[in-house]
């Protein structure tokens, strides 16, 4: 059985996906399988991966049924040990598997691993925003509240995650959510699974893609319930803060998406006493404000110049 289980879900990324299975194949640790699930793809996508040559790599075929179902469905067929994620427009730097090896090793009692990662916009690397001191980068630990680190951007994220297969059900992502699907698998899990990190970049997460999810609108979307993890972890602070952000998210994307009935809904659903004074403001602010701030911070990514409303 291979010691790695790396699950790459894809829907039409004929861009990308070449590059990405390539960063897994270069791997310096090479105990693992690959699977695809290809999940209905309309491009050449699936035609890309067919001329790829690798014994370790398994393909699936499955409808559209979205990306929770790619997940669990690679996660099932999974024979390894740990289970990896991958998504098919992003890639890794050749340590990443053994980076997760390490912590394994080192963390036995842990059930989730990851590392940090670099976004990249215009081909140019930036670092994310964490709530972690620089003093601990390249080193490793186990996070012992998630959700004080992981209010601004997430760590791991969704192409950094590893889990220990044993510690989980058999479809550990919510099928039911066509939006923030990796927020209700941090809410569901994280309060109870020991997360080790190790805090070094080791994978590029591509935010040139047109059709990223964190672009797409939210009117249509079915999002996680964060009433029932509110009621569930009603005495974590820490839990409620990190929920109030994430309905702060929803706000700025109702605003930008002019839907004024959603805007209210998810404003009288956030504590303001767990947003700054700037995100206050922003709730209020008109379209052409939060617009103008989108696009200007955008542009300076791009220069990898980072401006943040928290």
């Amino acid at each position: 059985m291979p010691f790695f289980s790396v699950v790459i879900p894809l829907f039409n990324k004929a861009l990308y996906i070449k590059e990405t299975i390539n960063s897994v194949l270069k791997q310096t640790f090479t105990d693992f399988e690959l699977i695809i699930v290809n999940d209905g793809s309309t491009d050449n996508s699936l035609e890309i991966v067919k001329t790829i040559k690798a014994q370790n790599l398994t393909i699936i075929n499955q409808k559209n049924k979205g990306l929770s179902a790619s997940r669990n469905k690679g996660f099932n067929m999974a024979r390894g040990t740990i289970v990896t994620f991958l998504d098919a427009d992003d890639y890794w730097h050749v340590d990443f598997l053994k980076s997760i090896k390490n912590l394994y090793n080192e963390f036995p009692k842990a059930q989730i691993y990851g590392t940090s990662y670099y976004e990249t916009y215009s081909k140019k690397n930036l670092n994310i925003n964490v709530n972690i001191s620089n003093s601990l980068k390249e080193s490793s630990f186990i996070i012992n509240d998630f959700f004080i680190y992981n209010t601004k951007q997430f760590i791991p994220c969704q192409s950094t995650i590893a889990l220990l297969k044993k510690a989980f059900p058999t479809s550990p992502y919510n099928e039911d959510l066509t939006y923030h699907e990796d927020v209700d698998f941090y809410l569901k899990y994280c309060p109870k699974y020991k997360v080790a990190i190790f805090y070094s970049p080791l994978a590029y997460v591509n935010f040139d893609v047109a059709n990223r999810m964190s672009n797409s609108y939210i009117s249509n979307k079915k999002l996680p319930d964060f009433e029932f993890y509110k009621t569930l972890h009603k005495n974590n602070n820490s839990i409620q803060r990190y929920i109030s952000i994430q309905l702060y998210k929803y706000v700025i994307k109702c605003i930008e998406e002019r839907n004024k009935s959603l805007k209210k809904f998810y404003i009288k659903k956030i504590n303001p006493n767990h947003l700054t004074l700037k995100q206050k403001l922003m709730l209020n602010s008109p379209y052409f404000l939060v617009k103008l701030i989108r696009n200007l911070k955008m542009s300076l990514l791009k220069y990898r110049i980072r401006v943040s409303t928290n």
